[in-house]
């Protein structure tokens, strides 16, 4: 079988393409590229799609980048295919993370901006098998788990697909002869700084040498992964559909006890699902950081955070664990409120509504006090009252004890997530907390044999309509 009829076997095999699609093609101008370009071209009636060539220039080589610009030009022009060219803006490349990082950033966004601009549904790239080994490898020698170790997917779920993953470079080479294509060799593939080129270079053809076979044995030793890989995803996203709850902001949280209990390969599928859900990929996300999180999530201690690559932070508090991006872990605002008189005061935050009500004649026959109702002795009290949010070093007498607690304290007694702490509001007056609202009145505010009016206070979400 050809590299062409590989090549539709692979697109079939795994859905790469249907009827009726527009692909880009990610061309850089070396050999894996312009055999990509020209299969899908000579494809294109067969599979009944539109084909649209882009090519990015990195910036990094200006002694060659430009006639390799002109090459891809040419050779898309020459097939009668559209091409779309971006060039990184000078100095673009300084930021965070390797050089070949950036770079490959700044490549897959150039790619997606074409696909929107054009209407495609797919980007494809140039990966083939000898790829595909070098990547198993090279996750190999970092360590890594069955995610890893599955290498290059053929489809990705943001629709970037390898029509060529199925073939070796031996055989793109061939069909480049055979069919007169030229190419241009990009001097960075022989720099040894990059581990993947030193694979490439040194270590592959030493394993040729034990097993001649061993490019295709490393590929599929990838599809078995692979496959092991979406059986769990499948799994993992269903658990995470059952057990775990999106936050406002972006942010994820789920059960640390029904996470414990989950056999542990498929504990770290579904964190990675989470992690995955928060900053939409893995990328710098190693097996050392799902280990640390499922550590975490399986530790002693209630309340502990995790900084994980590129911001992501992964607290534990009491039965949950949240994953959320530095902008979603701050939290609430502070908040203060004066309640004048009695009355309704919608406060947002916290989104509560609070009603004041004085009640004379004494102690009702029937009190229905409950964590959303206050009933507290009016002759103690006096106006203004306030409702503001808890503050480091907060005491109270809570009802029943004859000293005083930090609220604090209390908090961590009730293991109440730090989360749900910042939105409960406090009612004072003065520099006295009066009730610990939906939690604890104040001992000194309580109704006595001596109470002779009554201000009843009730607390409940905004949205609800009218006193209970």
């Amino acid at each position: 079988m050809d590299l062409k009829e590989k090549s539709l076997k692979t697109i079939r095999k795994y859905g790469l393409l249907e009827h009726g699609d527009r692909a880009v093609a990610a061309v850089s101008g070396g050999a894996d590229s312009v055999c990509l370009l020209h299969v899908l071209h000579a494809l294109r009636e067969r599979l009944g799609v539109e084909v649209v060539a882009a090519h990015f220039d990195h910036g990094l080589r200006p002694a060659e980048d430009p006639a390799e610009t002109r090459f891809v030009v040419r050779l898309a022009r020459d097939l009668g295919v559209p091409i779309h060219v971006g060039k990184a803006v000078p100095g673009a490349l300084q930021g965070s993370g390797s050089l070949e990082e950036q770079a490959r950033q700044a490549r897959y966004e150039f790619l997606d901006r074409v696909r929107n601009q054009v209407g495609a549904r797919r980007i494809a790239t140039a990966h083939h098998l000898d790829d595909q080994a070098e990547t198993v490898l090279m996750r190999l020698l970092r360590g890594s788990g069955v995610s890893g170790l599955s290498g290059i997917r053929p489809l990705r779920e943001d629709g970037v697909i390898r029509p060529l993953l199925e073939v070796t470079r031996r055989e793109i080479l061939r069909y480049l002869d055979r069919h007169g294509l030229d190419h241009v060799e990009d001097s960075s593939n022989l720099d040894s700084r990059f581990l993947r080129n030193r694979i490439r270079m040194e270590i592959l053809p030493r394993l040729e040498s034990i097993q001649p076979r061993i490019t295709r044995i490393l590929g599929k030793t990838a599809e078995i992964m692979r496959i092991q890989e979406e059986c769990l995803e499948a799994w993992a996203e269903r658990w995470l559909g059952e057990h775990g709850k999106e936050l406002s902001g972006g942010g994820f949280h789920c059960p640390v006890q029904h996470l414990n209990a989950l056999p542990q390969a498929l504990r770290a599928t579904v964190i990675r699902r989470a992690v995955r859900r928060v900053q939409g990929d893995l990328r710098a996300v190693g097996l050392n950081h799902v280990e640390a999180v499922a550590a975490l999530a399986g530790g002693a201690r209630p309340q502990a955070t995790l900084d994980l690559p590129r911001g992501l932070v992964v607290r534990r508090s009491y039965g949950d664990l949240f994953f959320s991006r530095p902008e979603t872990r701050r939290g609430e605002p502070g908040f203060e409120y004066p309640i004048p008189e009695p009355g309704s005061y919608d406060l947002d935050p916290p989104g509560v509504r609070i009603i004041v009500e004085e009640r004379s004649g004494g102690i009702p026959r029937t009190l229905e006090a409950s964590s959303r109702v206050a009933y507290l002795d009016a002759d103690r009290l006096g106006y203004p009252l306030t409702v503001r949010s808890f503050r480091p070093g907060d005491r109270f007498r809570p009802l029943g004890m004859k000293g005083t607690k930090k609220v604090k304290d209390l908090f961590v007694d009730l293991k109440m997530p730090a989360e749900k702490r910042r939105k409960t509001p406090l009612l004072t007056h003065g520099d006295r907390i009066v009730w610990v609202c939906g939690v604890r009145i104040d001992e000194r505010y309580k109704l006595t044999d001596e109470t002779r009016r009554v201000v009843k206070i009730t607390m409940e979400p905004l949205g609800k309509s009218g006193a209970p």
